[in-house]
């Protein structure tokens, strides 16, 4: 705007010269016009050269805009890159996990088997050592028994031995030797 006060300013204090018969002078009118136009023409000569520079600076901001863009799209796409790979590794860890969990599933079964084997022979081993036992006991028991016959036996021997020692023993005749 200070470019057409520039201009009317200029108008409102024009002095053009006159004539001698009463009016202006052609050439100082025209001269004065090309003048005005002079005015407007450095005026449009600067509104060309801003808006010039303006469109420098816009189309460097472009450019400016363009890289950062660039860049973004190669960090978006090594961005996504990693995100596929990770997705990928989710999944195989997700796949590892599932085999995972099965085998654990089929190690628990095999193991409850062997478990219950286990339990059962040694289940089986301290039934037959228990039976094995009470008949070692049994056996035990038995010879204890024999051995206080035999100390009874024993016992009863002294014992005769020393009643013949004391009065002779002799056994009751049968009638056998009247018969000779």
């Amino acid at each position: 705007m200070a470019k057409f006060e520039k201009v009317t300013e200029y108008i409102n204090n024009i002095k053009i010269k006159r004539t001698l018969f009463g009016g202006y002078d052609r050439e100082d009118v025209y001269m004065r016009m090309n003048e005005i136009v002079d005015i407007f023409k450095e005026y449009i000569k600067d509104e060309k050269d801003e808006q010039e520079a303006q469109r420098k600076v816009i189309e460097d901001e472009l450019k400016e805009q363009k890289r950062r863009v660039m860049t973004y799209q190669i960090q978006l796409d090594h961005s996504q890159k990693q995100v596929d790979e990770l997705n990928e590794k989710i999944n195989v860890l997700a796949a590892q996990k599932m085999n995972a969990e099965n085998e654990k599933e089929k190690m628990k079964e095999v193991y409850k088997g062997y478990c219950s084997n286990v339990l059962q022979q040694y289940s089986d081993s301290l039934h037959t050592l228990s039976s094995e036992f009470a008949a070692a006991l049994d056996n035990i028991a038995k010879m204890q028994q024999s051995i206080d016959e035999m100390e009874k036996w024993d016992s009863l021997e002294m014992h005769v031995e020393v009643m013949e020692e004391k009065e002779p023993f002799a056994l009751p005749d049968d009638g056998s030797e009247n018969e000779e």
